[in-house]
């Protein structure tokens, strides 16, 4: 059996299929323009790696040669940023005014195309690194030190103060003037060049003026290294005079 269905009839068959289409074209659409893109997310290792740059970025210290600047105790509040779409930059609001090694805080705004989106405040401690001379055996006062007894260890130096020494070729050669144990760090104030001339031994005191040398012969009244100032006696006049250690033999008169 046929079945004619008339012009109306057609029509409302293809009107679901018609409808059904036109759904499957506009759904992308409806979802795309439902959807919001994401942003960026500063994490804390990101606002950590901000931290440094800035810290590095201000301090002067961190280009003496040998020296490396590290972060502890890194801390930021808050923890992570989630940001808009868009190129991202920073000002700095506020930051601790001692650039030296210690606690560091900085306040930064960020901005993504210009505009300020957050407020975050980043801190941690700045230790300054670099190498440090130290005795690798105990030692007595008195001691003239050799390239064996010293060690250079590389540690966090930014509390130790100016006086410590990084290169053993300036201790070598030096006396100590006190007893100091295995490990101990060497510091100038701990060391003096080793006498050169002890108090009673012989000497020849020269006065030099011009192309004019005058030699005498003279005894040390008090012990000194190169370069000191010490009391010589003239055996000639029988005077007591002051002049500079030259060496074990000689004293040099200073006009």
């Amino acid at each position: 059996m046929k079945i004619y269905l008339n012009s109306a009839a057609l029509r409302f068959i293809r009107l679901p299929l018609l409808l059904a289409a036109a759904l499957v074209i506009l759904t992308p659409f409806a979802a795309a323009a439902g959807t919001s893109h994401p942003g960026t997310i500063l994490s804390a290792a990101d606002l950590q790696k901000i931290f440094v740059r800035r810290i590095n970025r201000d301090s002067a210290a961190t280009a003496a040669a040998g020296r490396q600047r590290q972060i502890i105790n890194f801390n930021s509040s808050p923890e992570t940023i989630e940001l808009p779409p868009g190129v991202i930059s920073y000002q700095t609001i506020s930051k601790t005014k001692n650039s030296e090694p210690g606690r560091q805080i900085v306040r930064l705004a960020i901005l993504v195309n210009g505009r300020e989106q957050a407020r975050v405040t980043l801190s941690g401690d700045v230790q300054l690194l670099g190498d440090v001379v130290c005795l690798s055996r105990a030692l007595q006062r008195h001691t003239i030190l050799t390239p064996d007894d010293l060690d250079v260890v590389h540690r966090n130096i930014g509390q130790l103060g100016a006086d410590f020494i990084a290169d053993p070729r300036l201790v070598v050669g030096r006396e100590l003037k006190t007893t100091l144990q295995t490990g101990a760090i060497i510091y100038g104030r701990l060391l003096k060049n080793p006498t050169m001339v002890k108090r009673g031994a012989l000497v020849s005191i020269m006065a030099i003026s011009g192309p004019l040398t005058i030699k005498a012969a003279g005894q040390v009244k008090t012990a000194g290294a190169k370069g000191d100032i010490v009391r010589v006696k003239n055996l000639m006049s029988r005077r007591e005079i002051y002049a500079r250690v030259i060496s074990p033999s000689e004293v040099q008169v200073d006009f």
